[in-house]
């Protein structure tokens, strides 16, 4: 039997992963390490602590104020993306290894930039029938990866140029309906 104290409390579970509350990624490792170069030389980037977040791009309400039943969709306008950020000045080269490390450490895809135009959009949030009264929102997220990086060059000599910084891996966007 379901009791007041427990639906209350289903209920405040599904307003954190609603208002997009941080979640750890299962790491299949650690940390990990994307390295271009020779045994004596190269570029490093290492990753570690990659959180998994949820960014609400953009919402819309749906609401049904008719006295019957209606079936109703989610609708977006424009196209909307999410790009790789850095909170230190780095190469070109250093950002383009970012998203393999990242990936590496969580398991699960990233890039440097993913988008999705609205008609994507509304297709991954579908249609809800609401009753008279009803109401729901329409969101369109982006699923990001939020990582502590440390990029470094290497030679026959150690490790020189190190920098730790952290970075914002967009991994998906998609569509709910609250």
């Amino acid at each position: 039997m379901t009791t007041l104290k427990n639906r209350f409390a289903a209920g405040i579970g599904a307003l954190a992963l609603s208002a997009g509350a941080a979640l750890a990624v299962p790491a299949t490792a650690s940390a990990a390490v994307k390295c271009d170069g020779t045994n004596s030389s190269g570029t490093c980037v290492e990753t570690t602590n990659v959180i998994s977040k949820i960014d609400v791009l953009d919402q819309v309400p749906l609401i049904n104020d008719s006295p019957y039943a209606a079936t109703m969709s989610c609708s977006f306008s424009g196209t909307v993306s999410r790009s790789l950020t850095v909170s230190a000045t780095v190469s070109a080269e250093v950002k383009g290894k970012i998203p393999f490390a990242a990936e590496a450490t969580a398991g699960v895809s990233a890039s440097t930039e993913v988008s999705a135009t609205a008609s994507d959009s509304a297709s991954a949030a579908g249609t809800v029938r609401l009753k008279p009264g009803q109401s729901v929102t329409c969101q369109r997220i982006a699923t990001v990866l939020k990582t502590d990086v440390r990029s470094y060059n290497y030679s026959g000599t150690g490790i020189f140029d190190e920098k730790r910084f952290t970075a914002t891996v967009p991994s998906t966007i998609g569509a709910r309906i609250v």
